[in-house]
């Protein structure tokens, strides 16, 4: 079921500290005093500098990463296109969740409706046209070599070393495949020394979080980390039958590791985290919002909403002369329960008589994978990999039939097993030109039980589905000079066959063509020597044969989903330039015209060809600016570093739906952050969404008189402190 959106309204501006919260401070205060009163010479020494007297480029301690490396290449060689989200970039653009990364990428798009397991997303204008199935592998999401179900993009960035969204299709370098691109996480490694931070923040209307980590040697061979964070906040939305927010959503994670080495060439890398996020709902909010936005629904609907997150990996690696070798093992899990509910405003514009209606899902993914690869070292004349995985994935999505949900129950049962065999060679031709070349191949399995109890009885549907087929790309790069580089490469996706979430009924299982994605993209990497200047640029066209869609009419609640081909072409340009010591700007823009290449009738409308994608804005973009410069003592302050940085996103207007009933609106949003740093610890302000515009996170067309979606948050401003060990 389509579900999208998010509201604005000005917080309030009184803050209560919660209880829980206040030992945090207290602690993060006592490590600020040592930093306080420490020499400059110290800090200096803390910071990796010999040297005190350039203070202009102060910088929090360095954290040293151990460890294997990651598995992909150094994205500035490769002949496609990457975004990358550094952990300091992560942390001072207050960037918590996987979908808050992307939503400040240009030409990503995102539709959500700001709650869990319900989300879409498209890179370069591919993708779903509405997430049919947690199957979906329209764009991959990896997390430290182990490839995740698309709906851990609520994963909060705890302890993230960084994030880079891969551009275009992939699949041949790593295990984790995307027909769109790929998104990969990769968390802090053990340190060899003692490391680690501590982050705390309060806001507006409850907003909440404390964060710490630490890292160590355990043994002469052997090192560990720890980090946790929780967060907390009031729901910006509003419940008119309380008066108060209608939620109050909290999230909790923890993440463990364990580094060591078994014999000088032999590794060993041991992963554990969960997540676990209460009361966060999914909004169906009656349009136009207003300026505070509302739904009239009893308090305690969205009590139940629970989902938790797991991930636990095991990674052993060898290294010989000229080669490595690795075994990675994985295992994720995912269980929630979930309520959608129609309240007294949105049922009455659909149904035109008092009323509200709630139903509750609930359901799990548990899924075991292991990979095997065989690789050159990073740095070879020739780089390479071979590799093998296999994954076996059970999971379920129920439609509750008890308190608080009315209605019928359905039983949905799904099983999928994967094999794929992949590799890929960057082969120098000449000196000045490679050839980047490789192939994959899946072969899948998917099972489907299901019992409907609905008005005419209960039936029982049993399906199976398999399914193979081959994906790959061939680039070439060329140094143009030794600071520049052009590419061209072509490339095929697949986003596979399989059964969609929300069946009702025996007629609507049946299984959805997969989709196939076919792109070529031209571009350009250049930085200089200093690397103060960066710049990149992209062409690139994408056709997308029998791309998927999920359609659901509100009026019956029944969902189907149909295929469409799809279109989309555009250009992509970004860079950096650092001014000076104290100030560097970056930017990117991305023009991305995608829209619909077939027809088809739909029980919510026809959808004809040359229509709009979905969400998908012909312009967006980013800039960011961050100063950072010297201060004359004051306050007791030896020696004080102004940090400042402003981030702002632009998103064009876009269409709601593929029947393109009606547009959301484009937006931009500002957010500041100014900090004092002293030393290895820093006190901050910021503010998200300081213009306070509100705008859809999605838009759904349900009849020719009511539209929902989900607003986003208004302003909040608050403070914050870090201090690095």
């Amino acid at each position: 079921m389509p579900l999208k959106a998010e509201s604005l309204a000005f917080p309030p501006t009184t803050t209560q500290l919660p209880n829980a919260f206040r030992p945090i401070i207290l602690c993060s205060l006592l490590a600020l005093s040592h930093g306080l009163h420490a020499a400059p010479n110290d800090e200096a020494r803390a910071a990796g500098d010999t040297s005190s007297a350039k203070e202009d480029t102060v910088q929090l301690a360095p954290v040293v990463i151990s460890g294997r490396k990651s598995d992909l290449d150094e994205p500035k060689t490769q002949p496609y296109g990457t975004t990358t989200v550094s952990a300091e970039d992560l942390t001072t653009q207050r960037l918590e969740s996987v979908e808050q990364v992307l939503r400040a990428t240009p030409g990503v798009s995102v539709n959500s409706s700001s709650g869990i397991v319900d989300n879409n997303v498209y890179i370069r204008g591919v993708g779903s046209l509405y997430q049919s199935s947690s199957d979906d592998l329209s764009f991959g999401l990896s997390i430290d070599g182990v490839q995740v179900p698309s709906r851990y993009l609520s994963l909060g960035t705890l302890d993230a070393q960084g994030i880079s969204i891969l551009k275009g299709p992939q699949g041949t370098r790593t295990s984790a495949s995307g027909a769109a691109g790929l998104i990969d996480v990769r968390t802090q490694r053990p340190t060899s020394r003692l490391d680690g931070y501590v982050r705390a923040e309060i806001g507006q209307d409850g907003k909440n979080l404390e964060e710490a980590a630490i890292s160590g040697p355990l043994t002469d061979k052997f090192s560990g980390r720890i980090a946790i964070r929780h967060a907390g906040e009031d729901l910006w939305v509003k419940n008119s039958q309380t008066g108060g927010p209608a939620s109050k959503p909290d999230d909790l994670a923890f993440r463990a590791s364990l580094l060591g080495e078994i014999t000088p060439r032999t590794f060993i890398e041991l992963n554990a985290s969960q997540q676990r996020i209460k009361e966060s709902p999914n909004l169906l909010v009656l349009r136009p919002y207003g300026g505070s936005p509302q739904i009239d629904l009893p308090a305690d609907v969205y009590r139940v909403n629970d989902q938790k997150l797991g991930l636990y990996s095991l990674r052993v690696s060898h290294d010989t002369d000229a080669s490595s070798l690795s075994a990675t093992t994985g295992y994720t899990t995912t269980d929630f329960t979930r309520v959608l509910a129609y309240d007294q405003s949105l049922y009455q514009a659909l149904y035109g008589v008092p009323g509200s209606y709630w139903q509750t899902y609930q359901g799990s993914e548990h899924v075991f994978s292991q990979d095997l690869r065989w690789a050159s070292l990073q740095g070879a004349p020739v780089a390479w990999n071979l590799g093998a995985y296999f994954s076996n994935g059970k999971r379920s999505n129920n439609t509750l039939n008890q308190a608080p949900a009315r209605g019928n129950m359905y039983a949905r049962d799904y099983a999928t097993r994967r094999y794929a065999v992949y590799g890929n060679v960057t082969y120098p031709l000449t000196d000045v030109l490679k050839l980047d070349t490789g192939l994959r191949h899946d072969w899948s399995r998917r099972t489907y039980d299901a019992l409907y109890n609905g008005w005419g009885g209960p039936s029982i549907d049993q399906r199976r589905l398999d399914d193979d087929y081959t994906t790959g790309r061939i680039g070439l790069s060329y140094d143009w000079t030794q600071q520049t580089m052009v590419y061209a490469s072509l490339s095929r996706g697949h986003n596979p066959a399989s059964f969609q979430d929300f069946a009702g009924q025996v007629a609507d299982s049946a299984p959805y063509k997969a989709a196939k994605v076919d792109a070529l993209e031209l571009g350009v990497k250049s930085a200089t020597d200093d690397q103060r200047f960066e710049f990149n640029a992209a062409v690139f066209y994408n056709n997308v044969k029998d791309n998927q869609t999920l359609v659901y009419d509100s009026a019956t609640y029944v969902s189907n989903v149909v295929n469409l081909d799809t279109r989309s072409k555009g250009v992509e340009v970004g860079g950096k330039w650092r001014v000076d010591s104290s100030l560097s700007l970056t930017a990117g823009l991305a023009y991305t015209d995608a829209t619909i290449a077939s027809a088809l009738n739909t029980s919510v409308g026809r959808i004809d060809s040359g229509n709009r994608m979905p969400d998908v804005a012909k312009w967006s973009a980013a800039l960011g600016a961050q100063y950072r410069k010297s201060l004359p003592g004051f306050l007791g302050l030896s020696s004080p570093v102004l940090n400042a940085q402003a981030n702002y996103v632009y998103m064009g207007r876009r269409a709601a739906d593929p029947q393109n009933h009606f547009d959301l609106g484009s937006y931009g949003k500002l957010d500041v952050r100014i900090g004092i740093q002293q030393g290895r610890g820093e006190f901050y302000l910021w503010a998200d969404n300081v213009l306070d515009k509100q705008y859809d996170l999605y838009g759904y067309w349900a009849s020719p008189t009511a539209t929902y979606g989900a607003p986003s948050r208004g302003r909040i401003v608050g403070v914050g402190f870090r201090y690095q060990l």
